[in-house]
């Protein structure tokens, strides 16, 4: 679900089905198709093709700028060194230099959202809109970045599609890995530069996070 188009209609809770509508078997899973398209309406921008399982079997419910993102990954070179220990070797300042560097090449297109498995809302605490301005290119660096790794710190499957897919080429898993494996304070000193109000905001979800865990 996407949370910004919700209208809370409340469609998808309802128990009674439509007698032109039945459920359909999917991989021992019944379906509700509860998607209905006005005619009058319709800009046949084609998104309804991306998202539908029948037409788009491969990659269902991805839009196409994702999905060319994806393709693309196909065409690069493998085997390209890992920027994580050079990072960890880095003095302060040239950390500090490296990173600006890597985030200031970023349009904030939300695509290392959007081609997450396992990102599917913003926490509370750390909603972008909160801390970056909107529409600023570059962003806010490196709080844009950091919210956004933390938001997925605890669930990344350390896919490394944000990275492969980024079109500025953002080390965007070295990041993930740091934010994985490291507690904030290290992270802060080996991506320096995070605003006082980040750092704040994401000590605080960690600890929410982690406590609710100990229990």
């Amino acid at each position: 679900m996407d949370i910004d188009k919700c209208t809370g209609c409340g469609d998808c809770t309802l128990v009674t089905l439509e007698e032109d509508r039945p459920p359909r078997e999917h991989e021992g899973w019944l379906w509700v198709d509860r998607i209905a398209i006005d005619e009058a309406k319709c800009t046949h921008c084609g998104e309804c093709i991306a998202v539908c399982r029948k037409e788009n079997p491969e990659r269902p419910a991805m839009g196409s700028v994702v999905h060319d993102r994806l393709e693309a990954v196909s065409t690069r070179e493998e085997g390209a060194p890992h920027t994580l220990q050079r990072v960890l070797e880095l003095r302060p300042e040239e950390r500090r230099d490296f990173w600006r560097e890597a985030f200031a090449t970023c349009i904030k297109c939300y695509g290392c959202i959007d081609v997450c498995p396992v990102h599917l809302e913003e926490p509370n605490e750390l909603r972008l809109a909160s801390f970056v301005p909107t529409g600023e290119i570059p962003p806010k660096h490196p709080d844009f970045h950091l919210l956004r790794a933390y938001q997925v710190f605890d669930t990344c499957v350390l896919c490394a599609e944000c990275e492969l897919t980024c079109p500025a080429d953002i080390p965007l898993k070295t990041l993930q890995d740091l934010v994985r494996y490291l507690p904030p304070e290290k992270v802060f000193e080996l991506v320096p530069g995070a605003s006082e109000e980040a750092r704040q905001a994401i000590h605080g979800f960690v600890d929410r996070i982690q406590s609710g865990k100990e229990r």
